[in-house]
C-alpha cells in the first residue's frame, strides 16, 4: 500500500472551496482514486488544520471535518514521538536561514522515518526538503 503524506496546506485547500488551490487539490485526489493508498498526517498537522478551519470557518465545521478524519480508515494519524520531536528541533535550529516552521520540521522527519516518498502540499518548504510533491 502506498503512503502519501498530506500537509496542512493541502487539507485546507481541499476543504475550502474559496482557496486558490482548491481545484488543484480536488484534481490531485481525483487522479489518486482507485489506487491502494493511505493518507498520512501527523497530530501536529491535525492541530494546524483544525485551527485554520476554526479561524476561517467556525468551530462546528472544524469539529465535523476533524471527526471525519479521525473516523476515516484511509487516513493514518501519526503522533509525533519524542525522538521525532528532538530530531525536528535540531533541524529547526540548524536551518536558521530557512523559514520552515517547527511543524514543517516534524513533518520532514516523520516522512523520512516512515520512508514516505510522496506528499501533497502547496507549501514550498516541502520541495525545499526534497520531497516529491504530487501535482
Amino acid at each position: 500500500m502506498r503512503s502519501i503524506f498530506a500537509d496542512t496546506s493541502f487539507l485546507v485547500s481541499f476543504h475550502n472551496k474559496k482557496d486558490k488551490n482548491h481545484k488543484n487539490a480536488k484534481k490531485i485526489t481525483k487522479t489518486l482514486e482507485g489506487t491502494s493508498m493511505l493518507w498520512v498526517i501527523s497530530d501536529y498537522i491535525f492541530d494546524e488544520f483544525l485551527t485554520v478551519l476554526l479561524v476561517r470557518r467556525d468551530k462546528q465545521f472544524a469539529i465535523e471535518v476533524g471527526q471525519a478524519i479521525l473516523n476515516d480508515p484511509n487516513i493514518s494519524l501519526v503522533r509525533i514521538t519524542e525522538e521525532i520531536f528532538n530530531d525536528a528541533w535540531r533541524i529547526f535550529q540548524k536551518n536558521r536561514n530557512q523559514d520552515w516552521s517547527f511543524t514543517d520540521s516534524t513533518s520532514f522527519i516523520l516522512i523520512q522515518k516512515m520512508n514516505i516518498t510522496d506528499a501533497v502540499s502547496f507549501d514550498k518548504h516541502f520541495e525545499e526538503f526534497g520531497i516529491k510533491i504530487l501535482k
